[in-house]
C-alpha cells in the first residue's frame, strides 16, 4: 500500500499495474477481426446451403428429365409393339 502525502492514509495500488496495458486501437481491431471472421463464417455457411439447395434443384429436374425420358422409350416401346 502507498500513502498518500497530502492526508497520510493508505491507497490502495492499482491491481492492474501488472497486466499489460492494451491499447483501444488494438482492443478495436480485435473487434474488427472477430467480426470479420464471423462474417467470413456465416457467408462460408451461406453459400453451402445455396448450394445444397441447387444441387436439390438439380437432382429433382433431372428426376423429372428422367421420368419423361423413360415415359417416352415406354412409348416408343409400346409403338413399336403395335405396329409388329
Amino acid at each position: 500500500m502507498k500513502k498518500d502525502k497530502e492526508k497520510h492514509r493508505h491507497v490502495p495500488e492499482s491491481t492492474t499495474a501488472d497486466e499489460p496495458k492494451v491499447s483501444s486501437v488494438t482492443l478495436t481491431l480485435q473487434l474488427l477481426t472477430k467480426e470479420k471472421e464471423k462474417n467470413k463464417e456465416a457467408e462460408k455457411k451461406n453459400l453451402l446451403m445455396k448450394q445444397q439447395k441447387y444441387a436439390v434443384r438439380f437432382v429433382l429436374k433431372k428426376s423429372h428429365l428422367n421420368v419423361f425420358v423413360l415415359d417416352m422409350v415406354a412409348a416408343v416401346v409400346e409403338t413399336k409393339e403395335a405396329l409388329k
